[in-house]
């Protein structure tokens, strides 16, 4: 009789749309209790290399035990003291304090559930999400990292919808005029406005103000010497 060791992940949670990981754990199965002494029981362990941690989980482990960051809006990465993210370059860049995280001095409180419609979210053109990077940058007094936050992305491209749905010049024969894009290109990051922490009142206010606009928005989340500083929103709009 053979008795196969696995790795899995334990330990996924769920309030107000964050998640708690731990790292992958080793469980063994017990062998069965035999009932003839002349049994021969034999052990075999099968680690996959490409084992990962649960879809759900929203992360995946490798097999070293660095973090690869959500590849979709299903759930946004929350960070941990002791996290080792894997950047697109091949560093690997520890979290050391993520206190911060959602957790801003001067927000008002957690950012909480992406908004709900409240309007036909259909009128407008499916979008597809930009690819998850990690972008690494080497500083003299301590390397900083910038995760892009495809779930935050999500927010602002809600918030948009919704805060367009209140202009009447925003739309033309039932179709909105205004367009949004989940990435900010490099000709435009001149005309790139950020704020921070979040605050819906940013792009409904710039949507009062310009309601036909071209709508370029993306979120990332900004770390320095492993220290989690903040999520980045940014906005250009022509």
């Amino acid at each position: 009789m053979k008795t196969t060791l696995t790795r899995i992940v334990t330990g996924i949670s769920c309030a107000i749309l964050t998640t708690s990981l731990t790292l992958p754990a080793l469980a063994a199965e017990a062998p069965a209790k035999l009932e003839a002494a002349s049994a021969s029981i034999s052990f075999t362990c099968a680690l996959p290399e490409a084992e990962t941690a649960t879809e759900s989980a929203g992360v995946t482990y490798n097999a070293d035990g660095t973090i690869n960051v959500p590849t979709d809006d299903s759930v946004k990465y929350i960070p941990k003291d002791g996290d080792r993210v894997l950047c697109d370059d091949g560093f690997i860049y520890e979290v050391k304090d993520a206190s911060r995280y959602d957790n801003n001095v001067f927000a008002e409180g957690p950012v909480g559930e992406l908004p709900e419609p409240t309007c036909d979210w259909s009128l407008f053109p499916e979008l597809e999400l930009p690819a998850a990077e990690v972008r690494h940058f080497v500083h003299e007094y301590g390397d900083s990292m910038f995760i892009r936050n495809l779930y935050e992305t999500r927010r602002m491209q809600y918030t948009l919808y919704n805060a367009l749905a209140l202009e009447p010049s925003a739309w033309r024969d039932g179709k909105p005029l205004a367009t949004v894009q989940l990435t900010i290109p490099a000709e435009l990051e001149d005309y790139n406005g950020c704020f921070w922490p979040w605050r819906a009142s940013e792009l409904e206010n710039l949507v009062a103000s310009c309601p036909n606009s071209r709508y370029y928005v993306e979120a990332w989340d900004y770390y320095s010497k492993g220290i989690f500083q903040y999520t980045r929103y940014c906005v250009v709009s022509l």
